[in-house]
């Protein structure tokens, strides 16, 4: 009976020692994986982009998008780099990197060997002005745009449109319309500036390059023509009369014609449209022998450049 009980316990004890073998087990590997899910989300949060693939996270790589051309040589070039043909071209940046190919001061890296933007026949890559269809590319003396009507090649300089040509005849036609108008333009503009002068002159403070405020308004009304007839260019010529001495004379009326091109100017007119020069007591259109005549003599005459 007694050996009975024995064996009793002595299998309850080892069930007991089981059913704790199997929890612990349990437990452990749950821990296991609740560790190895902590350290997949840990690593999640602290992995960072990677533009290349090439195992440097972006912050740290000297070459994000891995075309062989540093980041910092990207920036000077005005190239993309996250891109590796910055220019959608098709050549990759690597092969375009430091080569101008027009000589304009861009690599062709940035400017397109497909796109044309002025549509010159030329594209970008080779255009050394990109936004001028008039460009003479090979300096053969016709422009792009007249190579391009012509079917010429406006990249070579023995190819350009023949004298007989249909083409070649049409250009010379444009051309020399568009030269009798601004001979008429410029002629008109004159005119027109020179009525008001014959009217009112643009006066100034006495022995000084001051305008007075009716030479200012004189001033408005010649702006005005000159921006009606944007191609013409001028030169703004002053004059004095003979009193005082004539290098004086001749500062004072140089002075003077500045300060009317500086008006034009803040009046909207471009600056590379006028040359100003002062000639002094020289010229006079009337005898320096009355008040009269003297007044005539200080003046500003406006006069096509090139006349």
């Amino acid at each position: 009976m007694c050996n009975s009980r024995i064996k009793i316990a002595t299998c309850i004890l080892t069930l007991l020692i089981l059913l704790c073998a199997i929890f612990h087990s349990v437990s452990s590997n749950a821990q296991n994986n609740k560790k190895a899910d902590t350290k997949t989300k840990i690593e999640k949060k602290v992995s960072k982009p990677d533009f290349d693939k090439d195992g440097i996270a972006d912050s740290e790589d000297e070459d994000i998008d891995g075309d062989g051309i540093s980041n910092k040589d990207e920036e000077k070039a005005n190239s993309d780099p996250f891109n590796i043909d910055t220019d959608g071209d098709g050549k990759f940046d690597k092969y375009e990197y430091n080569i101008d190919s027009d000589g304009d001061g861009a690599f062709n890296i940035i400017e397109s060997a497909k796109k044309d933007s002025d549509s010159d026949g030329v594209v970008d890559e080779l255009d050394n002005q990109d936004d001028n269809p008039n460009n003479d590319s090979d300096n053969d003396g016709y422009s792009n745009i007249e190579e391009k009507k012509a079917g010429t090649n406006p990249l070579d300089s023995s190819s350009y449109p023949k004298k007989e040509s249909k083409e070649y005849i049409q250009t010379q036609t444009d051309k020399i319309a568009s030269n009798d108008k601004s001979i008429k333009d410029a002629k008109e503009a004159i005119e027109e500036i020179n009525k008001i002068l014959k009217l009112e002159h643009i006066k100034f403070e006495t022995d000084s390059s001051i305008i007075l405020p009716e030479g200012i308004e004189t001033i408005k009304k010649i702006a005005v023509i000159l921006q009606k007839y944007p191609e013409v260019k001028v030169e703004i010529a002053g004059y004095t009369d003979s009193d005082g001495d004539d290098q004086y004379n001749l500062k004072l009326s140089q002075e003077r014609v500045d300060m009317v091109k500086k008006a034009l100017i803040e009046f909207g007119i471009d600056k590379n449209r006028l040359k100003s020069k002062g000639y002094g007591e020289s010229s006079p259109i009337a005898p320096n022998d009355t008040a009269e005549n003297k007044a005539k003599n200080r003046r500003v005459e406006f006069k096509l450049i090139g006349e």
